[in-house]
């Protein structure tokens, strides 16, 4: 889990993923809250606690 990243819910985060010696990519992943009922049961368990 990722906190603090500077991205609120509903907006883009920038992942990098590489493997090995190959060229990485970019990904633009969503941010999602845990406050919204269509998302809850995607959220960390840990981060429900909070």
């Amino acid at each position: 889990m990722i906190t603090d990243a500077g991205v609120a819910a509903g907006q883009l985060f920038p992942l990098y993923v590489q493997y090995g010696d190959e060229s990485g990519k970019e990904l633009l992943v969503p941010v999602i809250s845990g406050d919204n009922k269509i998302y809850a049961d995607l959220a960390p368990a840990s981060a429900l606690s909070e």
